[in-house]
């Protein structure tokens, strides 16, 4: 509001001017508001303060409880998962190799196939099997390192005793124990059940010449077992 006076002579003149402003909302102006709450909130709020109270807590043994089943999960997964890693799957069998003209006279040796179907690498200590007429033996002392996924051969010593007068059937099978040392130095022993016709078949052909050997060794030179002693 303003005042203005004036002075015309015959007297003074007031006049008064009246002003006002008035605010309109502008297009696009937000108005906040508060929301109405849901019926949910609505009749949570209408609920004793301890029946809050124990909701609230319920909620949050629930989400614990939830984290650790998810935790317990997980932990699961990573020992079966670590499990796989260590577990020993060794697939072996028994091979020959023969030569009839070197060295002069032929020769033969007897191996044992290992493979590592494993994902991790181990090492083959010991081979041992025997039944009542041959032990069966790595050739050669010391570990051998058997990659993951890879194959090996070890050499055998089979050394033969025949008894005269038995002819009851030899079992083509013959129950090994192999030593081998995982990744993380553990010794496991495995006891793979091998075949054994290859060696049958040999010990056979000799013990019919032959029923009293003693200690006659199959892998070697080839000998004439007519003349062959006691050890080959």
């Amino acid at each position: 509001m303003q005042i203005r006076s004036a002075d015309h002579g015959d007297g003074r003149i007031e006049s008064v001017e009246l002003s006002s402003v008035a605010t309109l909302a502008q297009s696009g102006d937000v108005v906040a508001s508060r929301p109405d709450p849901s019926p949910f909130q609505q009749r949570w709020t209408e609920l004793p303060a301890r029946w809050r109270r124990a909701g609230a807590v319920a909620a949050v043994l629930v989400a614990i409880a939830s984290a650790g089943v998810v935790g317990g999960i997980e932990v699961r997964d990573r020992l079966q998962e670590q499990r796989a890693r260590e577990e020993i799957r060794l697939g072996m069998s028994i091979g020959v190799w023969a030569s009839s003209s070197t060295p002069p006279g032929g020769h033969v040796t007897y191996y044992l196939r290992i493979r590592n179907s494993g994902l991790l690498p181990l090492e083959v200590l010991t081979v041992h099997a025997a039944d009542d007429r041959v032990v069966l033996t790595a050739r050669d002392a010391g570990a051998r390192l058997v990659a993951a996924g890879d194959l090996v051969s070890v050499p055998l010593s089979i050394r033969l005793t025949c008894s005269a007068g038995t002819d009851a059937p030899v079992p083509q099978q013959l129950v090994a124990e192999v030593a081998v040392r995982r990744g993380d130095g553990r010794v496991s022993a495995q006891r793979p059940i091998l075949d054994t016709a290859l060696v049958d078949d040999a010990a056979d052909r000799v013990c019919s010449v032959r029923p009293g050997v003693r200690d006659y060794e199959l892998s070697g030179p080839i000998m004439n077992v007519t003349t062959a002693g006691g050890a080959g």
